[in-house]
């Protein structure tokens, strides 16, 4: 047996000898070191703001990391809302039912999820504006996961309503200066 250790071959085979590219020390930190950048990346984006480590790594399990190129829709006005999305890189085009732009948003931003929690088909069309990268949640996970972790499922609302507050400021100022334009045409 002290011959089978000192030649490096696998006690188990007796044959075959030990990988020489096997991890250890420094590699397998570094591992680590992206796993634990990973989480720390994911948890900036707002939508899981104040979530463990275990409700996050809940959260990942059930999205699907997803690249759409440049004027794909993610999803059209009229749709079943199925689908929440992050957006983690690129741009996106919500666009209203005559056509017309009503925000470009970049990363990162949810879209989608009012309709994950009301039942109400999309309100408006969503389309990559440049190449991006989302996460996409199904509605039936998603809620399976709020069932099965209360506290995760309240964070995670919470920082919805967060966002879609946010959603409506900025919504009522871009409403304030059309107004105001509309205002200053009326007087010249």
């Amino acid at each position: 047996m002290d011959e089978v250790r000192r030649s490096g071959l696998d006690r188990r085979s007796k044959q075959d000898p030990t990988p020489d590219d096997r991890r250890s020390g420094k590699d397998r930190r570094a591992i680590f070191d992206d796993l634990y950048h990973t989480i720390q990346r994911y948890k900036a984006i707002p939508l899981f703001e104040g979530l463990t480590i275990e409700q996050l790594t809940k959260m990942l399990r059930i999205c699907s990391k997803k690249k759409y190129l440049n004027q794909k829709y993610i999803y059209r006005l009229g749709e079943e809302s199925s689908t929440m999305f992050i957006l983690l890189k690129g741009k996106l085009s919500i666009r209203l039912k005559s056509g017309v732009e009503w925000q470009s948003i970049s990363p990162p931003r949810v879209v989608g999820e009012m309709g994950i929690f009301t039942g109400d088909r999309r309100s408006a069309s969503v389309i990559a504006e440049t190449d991006c990268i989302v996460l996409s949640f199904n509605k039936v996970e998603l809620l399976n996961v709020f069932r099965s972790d209360i506290d995760l499922c309240n964070k995670i609302q919470l920082n919805i309503i967060k966002e879609l507050s946010k959603k409506m400021r900025n919504d009522n100022e871009q409403i304030e200066e059309l107004l105001q334009k509309i205002h200053s045409l009326e007087m010249i």
